[in-house]
């Protein structure tokens, strides 16, 4: 077994799936967005979310700190098995994905847009990375953008749509053993 990479939407199941999984392999599972947030609170001696970082500072500075916590995952060889989960739009940036390929199979939980636009819209706060005027257009453009990327890099495809975790967890476990 390679470690395992889960890529996907925010709200796809990506952390919950993946801590299943890790639970289910006796895996280590790691969050890139808990990597993120730790070396934010190190740097910055105060403890925000991915959120709050991203609107304090603006895009650029948490796109770039993502691209540091997955090049900080360098000490894990392609052979560690462990279970990765990423941020939904680490995959923008090529070098992020180059890196991931290296050290792992890129598994896309596929959510339909329809699911995604639900889950989005029963939350209390949107993601900032809506636009406020039309979050519904900038989300659908959004996802046509991130579904064309997942599509090309994963090494497999799983449709969560109407499967609990733990059955997503039991067919990703028939696909990598």
């Amino acid at each position: 077994m390679t470690n395992i990479i889960l890529i996907g939407f925010k709200n796809s199941g990506k952390t919950a799936i993946g801590k299943l999984l890790a639970k289910k392999l006796n895996k280590n599972f790691i969050d890139t967005d808990d990597i993120i947030i730790q070396e934010y609170k190190l740097k910055n001696n105060i403890l925000l979310n991915c959120r709050e970082i991203l609107q304090k500072h603006g895009e650029a500075y948490f796109r770039d700190l993502e691209k540091k916590s997955i090049a900080g995952l360098d000490h894990i060889n392609n052979t560690q098995n462990d279970i990765i989960a990423t941020g939904g739009g680490c995959v923008l940036y090529p070098e992020n994905v180059d890196h991931l390929k290296k050290i792992g199979k890129l598994i896309y939980l596929a959510i339909s847009y329809q699911t995604l636009k639900d889950r989005i819209f029963q939350q209390n706060v949107l993601p900032s990375y809506l636009d406020p005027i039309q979050p519904k257009k900038s989300l659908k453009i959004i996802y046509d953008q991130l579904k064309t990327i997942f599509d090309q890099i994963a090494d497999l495809k799983i449709s969560t749509e109407n499967k609990s975790a733990s059955k997503i967890a039991e067919e990703l476990i028939t696909f990598i053993l």
